[in-house]
């Protein structure tokens, strides 16, 4: 009599989770929804819209700010365009360049073969000091070193199957 009531309990556990899991996937989207949407003023049911970017958090009545309101961050991607930094100012262009003005990629191989190409400054840069060109040539001497001893064995064909 005991397997019974057992496998009760789980199942109810089961559709539980399952419900759960279902209750949270559905107000997952609502709000997602909701954030993308552009709220409109003035609509029953609808909260207040949120305070521009950069208004940040108001003092205490009664007491005096020190340094005006602290700016907050806009929300999302900070590359996706303008951006404004104050209230009241004109909005700058995001760090993104234009789409017409991306850099061409740097052809490996052919003239730029053994050079070291650094992207360090977020870009792609061509070099070829003669400090590049040592480490370049130490570095392929390591690897003949260390691949020199290294060789590998053809596997045994087998005899071709005879049919009789």
């Amino acid at each position: 009599m005991r397997r019974p009531k057992e496998i009760i309990v789980l199942v109810v556990l089961l559709a539980a989770a399952m419900v759960f899991v279902l209750w949270y996937v559905i107000d997952r989207r609502a709000r997602m929804r909701a954030e993308s949407a552009p709220p409109v003023a003035g609509t029953p049911g609808l909260p207040p819209p949120a305070p521009a970017a950069g208004s940040g958090p108001r003092p205490l009545p009664g007491r005096t700010p020190s340094a005006g309101p602290v700016p907050s961050m806009p929300a999302g991607d900070l590359s996706s365009g303008p951006v404004p930094s104050r209230p009241g100012d004109q909005p700058m262009t995001g760090p993104v360049p234009p789409s017409g003005a991306t850099e061409e990629p740097v052809p490996l191989g052919g003239a730029n073969e053994r050079k070291t190409i650094d992207f360090s400054g977020g870009k792609a840069v061509v070099k070829d000091s003669p400090e590049d060109r040592a480490a370049i040539d130490a570095a392929v001497k390591d690897i003949r070193e260390a691949t020199a001893a290294v060789t590998f064995e053809a596997r045994p064909k087998a005899p071709p199957p005879k049919s009789d």
